[in-house]
């Protein structure tokens, strides 16, 4: 009966050994677990910042683009505006020197 008694001390000893080691397993795994995920979301931050700089750099060139393309035009608009002044100066020009000149 002794030995009865003490197998079944024995197994409730391990039995405690096998849970304990369990739960500090399963505390370790939780831990870096959790290191992992820090790690994991640190990078995808790091990975945005990185794709959110090349897109506002992208952003950036294409407003220049956008921009210098404007201004060109209104150059050109402001140029053809001016000849054709100056084509109806010189046609008003030449209407008041006949007018005078008459």
């Amino acid at each position: 009966m002794n030995e009865i008694i003490g197998s079944i001390l024995e197994a409730e000893k391990q039995a405690d050994e096998m849970i304990k080691l369990a739960e500090e397993k399963a505390r370790k795994e939780v831990l870096d677990a959790g290191n992992r995920a820090e790690e994991i979301k640190k990078h995808a931050i790091s990975v945005f910042k990185m794709h959110s700089k090349a897109a506002l750099k992208k952003a950036e060139e294409e407003a220049e683009k956008l921009f210098n393309e404007k201004i060109e035009s209104g150059k050109e608009q402001a140029e053809k505006m001016v000849q054709k002044a100056s084509d109806n100066f010189d046609a008003a020009a030449e209407i008041i020197v006949k007018e005078i000149l008459s």
